[in-house]
């Protein structure tokens, strides 16, 4: 048994391998935008849920990560806080998601008055921060690191500042979606950590159904209209991009690596992954194939082959099909160490709210045409920025459904499905 674990031993440190070019290039930090912290809309939401009587934005520039952060970022990049029952907002903010997502926030804010204001006033503090975050620039510094912002009190601030809006009027709600959708896009371009951009993409998700659902409205005014056009516009190169996230989430796992191979808190890890553990496992090996990949990933995106990602089967043994696999990448099969994110279900998310602006854009542009002829014929007008981003062809029509619709994620036609089709 020993002379087998010394031959493994040494198989091992023979396959590890030294940084490659790849892997030093995902590991450059990007640029700061913004030096002075005082100026910086990131660090107001990093400390969003300080304590009443602090301030928010020193709170977020003195948070240093600690281990339940690792934890919140997961729940941020899961892209829907709602699923969470036990988070900060509880059953508050699914009950507000879903007036927010109902596609007639406008009857909802009326038909819910006393509700939303008996949310304000116990959300006064998040308010009051959520409007000075979006009077403020913004600039990711979390590249690197776990820390990650309590999103579902966010996303419920987010959310309760234009249900007060659109409860006033149509006019005050509209001006309160103009300043968010502003605040959350350049977010969303700007984000750096995985947990930032997913939760710019709710909040942009979020503006995009309320924008739809106001374009749905048979009395809308020319103003209202011209005003809804202008936000709903496709995402660009930046908005659709996850390569900083991405390149931080790579960084952030292979760093602590060595780490989580020392520590063991629960106790509880068995024994072939404690021996394992102690041992000299390929670790650049396995950091240089996901830099393989996430390169690779990088540049389908970057070329607009959102459907056609690479696999991360083909650079990483992960997760294991043999016994080879096992001994290729023990620092997952044996010691125990979580693999690094897919791509795919993160670009999907983004590409899918890309296709809900587009369509947003086309029922504006509907609705300031000209109405005569076929609806098909209009359509066809509005050009490839509205064309369907999973298919590259135009947005499909359900004319006995009056839908415009896209084909989704799994690049097949449901003839409009609201479970399978956007």
């Amino acid at each position: 048994g020993a002379a087998g674990l010394a031959a493994i031993g040494l198989t091992w440190m023979a396959m590890e391998d030294a940084p490659s070019l790849v892997y030093q290039n995902l590991t450059i930090s990007p640029p700061r935008t913004i030096t002075d912290a005082k100026k910086n809309g990131y660090l107001m939401l990093l400390g969003f849920d300080a304590p009443a009587g602090s301030d928010a934005l020193q709170a977020g520039y003195e948070r240093k990560p600690v281990p339940q952060d690792k934890v919140a970022a997961q729940s941020c990049s899961g892209g829907d806080e709602a699923k969470e029952d036990t988070g900060s907002a509880g059953a508050s903010g699914q009950v507000v998601r879903g007036w927010i997502r109902s596609g007639d926030v406008l009857s909802q804010a009326k038909g819910q008055s006393a509700s939303i204001r008996s949310f304000i006033s116990r959300e006064s503090l998040t308010l009051g921060r959520y409007q000075q975050w979006l009077a403020m620039p913004f600039d990711d510094w979390g590249f690197g690191q776990s820390l990650s912002p309590n999103c579902s009190r966010v996303l419920l601030a987010h959310r309760l500042f234009l249900l007060e809006g659109f409860n006033q009027d149509l006019v005050s709600g509209i001006d309160r979606l103009e300043t968010d959708m502003q605040s959350w896009r350049a977010a969303l371009g700007q984000s750096k950590t995985l947990a930032m951009k997913m939760l710019a993409l709710t909040a942009v998700q979020d503006d995009a159904s309320i924008a739809s659902g106001l374009l749905s409205r048979a009395e809308l005014d020319g103003a209202a209209l011209v005003r809804l056009n202008k936000m709903v516009h496709p995402l660009d190169q930046a908005e659709l991009s996850v390569r900083w996230p991405m390149h931080s989430q790579f960084v952030w796992a292979t760093k602590s690596v060595s780490a989580e191979l020392k520590d063991d808190p629960t106790r509880d890890r068995p024994w072939h992954a404690t021996v394992a553990s102690a041992m000299r496992l390929p670790i650049q090996r396995r950091a240089n194939a996901y830099a393989e990949y996430y390169e690779a990933a990088n540049k389908a995106v970057a070329g607009g082959r959102y459907t056609n990602l690479p696999k991360l089967s083909s650079f990483v043994r992960t997760p294991p099909s043999g016994l080879m696999d096992y001994l290729i990448n023990p620092v997952e099969h044996i010691a125990g160490v979580e693999p690094l994110p897919s791509w795919d279900p993160y670009v999907m998310g983004i590409v899918e709210v890309d296709a809900e602006l587009r369509l947003a854009g086309l029922q504006a542009w509907i609705r300031r045409g000209p109405q005569e002829g076929e609806v098909l014929t209009r359509l066809a007008k509005a050009g490839q920025a509205y064309y369907d981003p999973f298919t590259g062809l135009p947005m499909l029509v359900n004319q006995r459904k009056g839908l415009i619709y896209s084909v989704g994620r799994d690049g097949k036609d449901q003839e409009g499905d609201s479970t399978r089709d956007l």
